[in-house]
């Protein structure tokens, strides 16, 4: 700049200032057009500030040719004051901008602050709520007369009452929490597997606990956590109240029986001396139209009255003595086999009578064993009579006598209705009476097996049962020797 005069210096710095200037105006101009649109009406001071610019860029131009100073002076005075209003509307902007959003932030933080603080009153009445519940709920479950214990999936205890801590025999719950359940009851059972499963249905099983029965429940209590509830039920109880029932309707049976007891029998009793009197008077007339075939049938019928009349009586005195505490057995030594192949000989004309066969087999010819002629006589009897009662015609009955060392069997069975296995554990019993006895046309009042039994214990014997139905029963009478 030294080496050029004043004149030449004063063009440069103008031609500069209106190249600089050009510039800015045309990059400007480009910049709002391009953008158009991105001012808000609040900013139009920036166009105005760019208007007087460009007034101010042409005033300078031609006032180097013009004097137009005082122009120019007015035009810096509305630039300056049009550029200071657009500062300070900026800064206003812009700080009103911050404040509102500042404003609305806070708001909203307010907001959900108070949200929070609502949900953290809802929280806390539902945690309440819960709380007292849980209360009522362990107040309930302590209450209750059964055992009760909640168990996780992986069998550790989480609560019990008080009746449970009393069978495991624990003095407080924190004993017991988070020990395993197998520690203080044995199942005999994966009950990891039930644990697991709860959630298909609950399930139950039946231990031994301290001599007694008990049924374990298993309920689902949580499926996400596979938690289950098990509910202890003492069943002794129960038992005992079944048996007591079904005791109370034996003797009520019983007593009904006894009740019509003396009726039945003097009726059965009548039925045989009627037909034997009706004989014995046709037999008069028969006896003087010389018809012997006749007779012989009459003789017949009345011997086998004669043997149900026996049979009855037989009964009524072994039961009476039985009842009494009377009866002794008058034991001596002698063939068991050829005593008992007399006696059926005896029996099988009536056996035959009814159409049913009988037959004999036996180990040995001779077999000495102690036994009471007379009791073993009535105990054959009841036996073959109660075979007749349920064999039907062209039906066998057999009797089988065994040899061993230390006992003699005699067996006696048929090929009859057979037995229930629920009436052959009552069979003996006194006035017990199956109900194949009601579709039966034979009578009976539950004292013949009644008296067998007990005349088989009085020779210290003993009598067993085998019967399925359908296909017959043996009775096996053991004599030992």
């Amino acid at each position: 700049l030294s080496l050029i005069n004043n004149i030449i210096y004063k063009n440069f710095v103008y031609l500069l200032y209106i190249i600089t200037t050009a510039v800015l105006l045309i990059g400007t101009y480009r910049y709002l057009n391009i953008n158009k649109g991105i001012f808000n009406k609040k900013i139009y001071l920036l166009k105005l500030n760019l208007n007087i610019i460009t007034i101010d860029f042409i005033i300078r131009i031609f006032m180097k040719n013009i004097e137009i100073y005082l122009l120019v002076d007015i035009v810096n005075v509305i630039k300056l004051l049009i550029y200071t209003a657009t500062i300070v509307n900026i800064a206003k902007e812009n700080y009103n901008f911050i404040f509102k959003e500042t404003v609305k932030t806070n708001k909203k933080l307010e907001e959900i602050n108070k949200e929070i603080i609502e949900s953290n009153y809802k929280l806390e009445e539902a945690y309440r709520k819960l709380k007292d519940r849980h209360l009522v709920y362990k107040s309930f479950l302590g209450c209750l007369p059964d055992p009760i214990v909640i168990i996780n999936n992986n069998l550790r205890i989480s609560y019990c009452n008080s009746n449970f801590l009393k069978i495991i025999e624990k003095e407080n719950l924190r004993e017991v929490v988070n020990r395993r359940i197998d520690n203080y009851i044995d199942f005999n059972i994966d009950i990891r597997k039930i644990v697991v499963d709860i959630n298909k249905g609950p399930y139950s099983t039946t231990i031994d606990k301290d001599d007694k029965k008990v049924e374990v429940r298993f309920f689902s209590l949580n499926g996400e956590e596979s938690e289950c509830i098990l509910l202890l039920k003492d069943l002794t109880e129960e038992i005992k109240l079944v048996s007591m029932k079904e005791e109370l309707e034996s003797i009520k049976m019983k007593e009904e029986i006894k009740k019509n007891f003396l009726s039945n029998i003097s009726h059965d009793l009548k039925i045989p001396i009627s037909v034997i009197y009706s004989a014995i008077q046709l037999e008069k007339i028969l006896i003087e139209n010389n018809d012997i075939e006749k007779i012989s049938a009459y003789n017949e019928i009345s011997k086998q009255n004669c043997f149900l009349l026996t049979k009855f009586a037989n009964n009524l005195i072994d039961t009476s003595k039985i009842d009494s505490e009377n009866l002794e057995a008058n034991l001596v030594l002698d063939n068991i086999v050829e005593f008992v192949e007399d006696y059926l000989d005896s029996l099988s004309t009536h056996i035959k009578s009814k159409g049913i066969n009988i037959l004999f087999d036996t180990d040995e010819e001779e077999i000495y064993v102690y036994f009471d002629k007379e009791m073993m006589q009535r105990v054959i009897l009841n036996l073959v009579s109660n075979s007749l009662k349920f064999t039907n015609e062209n039906g066998t009955i057999f009797i089988n006598i065994k040899d061993s060392e230390e006992e003699v069997l005699i067996e006696v069975g048929d090929t009859g209705i057979g037995m229930s296995k629920e009436f052959i554990k009552k069979a003996f019993k006194k006035y017990e009476v199956e109900d194949r006895v009601k579709n039966n046309s034979s009578t009976g009042f539950g004292v013949g097996l009644f008296v067998v039994y007990n005349l088989i214990k009085a020779q210290n014997g003993d009598v067993e049962i085998i019967s399925d139905i359908g296909k017959g029963t043996i009775f096996t009478i053991k004599l030992y020797k």
